[in-house]
């Protein structure tokens, strides 16, 4: 009985391991679309090409 006690003790370790790295990776997963959502939500900043200012100052 001690003996698949501590086979199971071994299992248990080696599991928790794994699903550490499992829980590591969907928490990088998530907060990489978290960043992703973020940046799309910002505003837009205003058109500054050349043609832009080309255009705005062949007017005046």
């Amino acid at each position: 009985m001690k003996e698949f006690l501590t086979k199971l003790d071994q299992i248990a370790g080696t599991m928790n391991a794994w699903l550490f790295a499992i829980a590591l990776g969907l928490a990088f997963l998530d907060f990489s679309v978290f960043i992703v959502k973020a940046v799309e939500a910002l505003p837009q900043p205003p058109d500054t090409t050349v043609s832009a200012t080309v255009n705005s100052s062949a007017s005046h």
